[in-house]
């Protein structure tokens, strides 16, 4: 274990921070011939008194202090972080493992749509980058935890 770390992210050490972002951007997945290599990440978002998750990808532009997903406009996602804008997002690789803290909103600005589209979104929305069911999830990250 290189990195064990807990607090600000404005607070954590310039020694750590390449390696925790690199770790993040592992969150980015990569298509391959034989399927899709990524680290598991986990959304946390809250809904009436429980914490509701969902794995996710995170999109390219993806680093540690600014984090982008994709989602269905009438997705639980969405309508959690309308009511309550703060998010956990857990990236692990069973072996290490990151958990920022954020503040979330959903971008449904279109030019922002179309410079964050990814040729793989196709499948969950045909009508491609300006399909009215496509919204972007943007976090950002304030606290972290952290054993890599």
């Amino acid at each position: 274990m290189s990195i064990y770390y807990m607090g600000s992210l404005a607070d954590l050490p310039q020694e750590f921070t390449e390696e925790v972002n690199n770790f993040v951007q592992k969150g980015i997945p990569v298509f391959t011939e034989t399927g899709v290599e990524s680290y598991t990440v986990m959304l946390g978002t809250k809904q009436d008194q429980h914490v509701r998750l969902s794995v996710i990808n995170l999109l390219q532009d993806s680093k540690l202090w600014g984090i982008y997903m994709q989602t269905n406009r009438n997705s639980q996602k969405v309508k959690n972080l309308l009511a309550c804008n703060t998010a956990e997002i857990a990236i692990t690789n069973g072996f290490g493992y990151v958990v920022l803290e954020c503040s979330g909103e959903v971008i449904e600005d279109d030019q922002r749509k179309k410079e964050k589209w990814e040729e793989w979104m196709t499948e969950f929305h045909p009508e491609g980058p300006l399909s009215a069911d496509y919204v972007l999830l943007h976090f950002k990250p304030h606290a972290i935890r952290a054993m890599l």
